[in-house]
């Protein structure tokens, strides 16, 4: 799980880290699971284009399963 804060920072598996370190732990990961999954979550007011960039950067080292996690919001 990869999540994006609404202060533009990721965190991998609820560990926050580095871009260079995501980047490195992605590839890790794709080498050891090749058809491995990202879940990738946010907060609420992150940002869409930190979510894309998780989502570019874990299609672009080889994983095909690449997930975004939705909540629905209540109804005011």
């Amino acid at each position: 799980t990869v999540s994006v804060t609404d202060a533009g920072t990721i965190a991998w598996e609820q560990e926050y880290v580095s871009l260079q370190e995501f980047l490195n732990r992605l590839q890790a990961y794709h080498q050891a699971e090749p058809e491995g999954r990202i879940l990738i979550n946010g907060d609420e007011n992150a940002l869409f284009n930190s979510a894309l960039y998780v989502f570019d950067e874990a299609r672009k080292v080889g994983f095909k399963k690449v997930f975004i996690e939705t909540k629905l919001r209540k109804k005011s």
